[in-house]
């Protein structure tokens, strides 16, 4: 579970920037249920959600964490780093960057946190996080790294920071040489830890498209609750033998090399705009063309190719095994998606949110940090305040990310939406003379 991230000089934001989920205790919504740690007697928030104007820097607070992520669990023989400072400024533009996390992890709370150029790990540690106490697990600094006295095997663990490179976190080389002491921190990252940007392909659709997956018909439900005129979900497959086939057999046998068992691969065939997986079951490849079902006035059934529905079902395709509730994969993820509302309708999101709180539980731990631009959301009947963030971009200092219960000038009772449409709040775009537009809000229902 992210408790929180901090993070500095990286891309759009120059100063320190903190985001985190831990709720307030001076706000109380009854649908909203929260996370309790009993052991840190703290409550965390399921839930967050990211507004600002366009260019403001929400997208790279995404790409904030998703290099963090891949920094420690992409291994790479590079000796540069492919941190993306802030370029505006010529000391942060070949200064340092930051990164820290605070995590909780099987019941314990972790902080971790590097220091990097493009070229090397400053700094890098580990904390363990207790309710009135901390251990430093391990501590790299100035050429140097010292370990807390309970972790076994130390001169072996010196062994693996002599061969870990400079440009290498210290946690991936004792992930790479076999050590799991610091498993529990790099396991979240690489198992936990989903980050889903723009245009980007969630996860594998073939599974739930298939009659006897344990989601196909809770998720084929949804579709049908969401009015996508969906009825049922369809896979034809195919053996790669079999004649007639819409992606040529020298394409297919490309990737027997590469794909493991179980595993698919998306493709998509330019001259029909047939969407096909291929697919590897019992060392055989096979290709799977997958469909959704309606029914026609005439009460025949009707498949329809994925390239003929709209932009918003293919993305509800995507997103669904996200928010199903009886998707056991999820439990214990943290889920970033950067722009949900992307080609979906207002209420279909604010659907989506009300599937995902129906099964927030404390033995689920599931989190959704998002960011959205559908201002129908900006409601405390859907959110409570401290669940909503504001990124600005100051021309001079940067991004910045803020919660709006720093804004206290906003009562409890007063329309957030109104509020942050007329500026009160900040993260709206400034239009400037184009004037061709009445934006002011539209008077609440």
């Amino acid at each position: 579970m992210l408790i929180s991230f901090t993070f500095q000089n990286w891309m759009s934001f120059k100063g320190e920037s903190y985001f985190h989920t831990i709720a307030d205790d001076d706000y109380n919504l009854n649908k909203l249920k929260l996370y309790h740690l009993e052991k840190y007697k703290t409550d965390i928030i399921p839930t967050s959600v990211i507004y600002g104007a366009n260019a403001s820097g929400k997208s790279n607070f995404f790409k904030a964490l998703a290099f963090v992520k891949e920094f420690i669990t992409q291994i790479t023989l590079n000796n540069t780093i492919e941190v993306k400072p802030y370029i505006f400024d010529e000391e942060t533009e070949h200064g340092e960057s930051y990164f820290a996390v605070l995590l909780y992890v099987n019941g314990q709370m972790y902080h971790y946190e590097f220091v990097i150029t493009k070229t090397e790990v400053i700094r890098e540690t580990m904390v363990k996080i207790y309710l009135d106490d901390y251990t430093v697990i391990y501590n790299r600094e100035n050429g140097a790294i010292t370990f807390d006295a309970s972790l076994e095997r130390q001169d072996h663990l010196q062994l693996i920071f002599r061969i870990t490179r400079r440009s290498q976190l210290f946690l991936q080389a004792c992930r790479i040489n076999n050590r799991n002491d610091f498993d529990e921190v790099y396991n979240w990252f690489a198992d936990k830890l989903e980050i889903i940007l723009p245009n980007q392909t969630l996860m594998p659709i073939l599974p739930y498209f298939k009659d006897d997956h344990p989601l196909h018909q809770e998720i084929t439900k949804i579709l049908s609750d969401l009015d996508t005129g969906i009825e049922d979900l369809t896979a034809v497959k195919q053996t790669a033998g079999n004649s007639g086939l819409f992606l040529p057999i020298s394409d297919v046998f490309k990737f027997m090399g590469t794909l493991q068992e179980g595993s698919f691969y998306r493709c998509f065939n330019p001259d029909n705009a047939q969407r096909m997986i291929i697919a590897k079951e019992n060392g055989k490849m096979y290709l799977y063309n997958i469909g959704a079902v309606h029914t026609t006035k005439q009460g025949r059934t009707k498949i329809i190719e994925l390239s003929q529905e709209s932009e918003g079902v293919n993305r509800l395709f995507e997103l669904l095994p996200i928010f199903a509730p009886g998707n056991l994969e999820n439990k214990g993820k943290t889920y970033l998606i950067d722009e949900l509302d992307r080609s979906l309708h207002p209420i279909v999101v604010a659907a989506l949110l009300e599937l995902f709180f129906e099964h927030c539980d404390n033995s689920d731990g599931q989190q959704l940090i998002f960011s959205c631009n559908d201002v129908q959301l900006f409601d405390q009947y859907y959110l409570r305040k401290d669940q909503f963030w504001l990124v600005e971009n100051d021309k001079d200092a940067g991004s910045k990310i803020s919660n709006i219960r720093e804004y206290r000038q906003t009562k409890d009772d007063k329309a957030l939406r109104k509020s942050y449409l007329t500026g009160n709040l900040g993260g709206i775009p400034h239009i400037g003379t184009i004037g061709l537009l009445d934006v002011s809000p539209c008077p609440e229902p």
